[in-house]
């Protein structure tokens, strides 16, 4: 098991893989997220010969899920606790 867990700015990289309205985690619902996944797992694994398409492909089909969350959204994130101040 891989989390990303992302703070901004990286969070605006992973924004268009979140499908709205964004109210549970999406599972298995976009497979260019899967690819995009994949080659980032990709980067941190040795790549045993591979060229880099081969290895993100072999990484690709490793993966048995996946699922995206933007825990900034109710009832989770902070900016959704009103009257706090930072």
């Amino acid at each position: 098991m891989i989390m990303f867990y992302t703070d901004r700015p990286a969070t605006a990289y992973w924004r268009p893989y979140i499908l709205r309205p964004h109210e549970s985690a999406q599972i298995r619902r976009d497979k260019m997220l899967e690819n995009d996944l994949a080659r980032q797992v990709a980067q941190l694994l040795p790549r045993e010969n591979y060229d880099e398409e081969a290895h993100v492909e072999r990484v690709e089909n490793s993966i048995e899920s996946f699922a995206i969350r933007d825990w900034s959204h109710a009832p989770f994130g902070a900016a959704c606790m009103r009257g706090l101040r930072a």
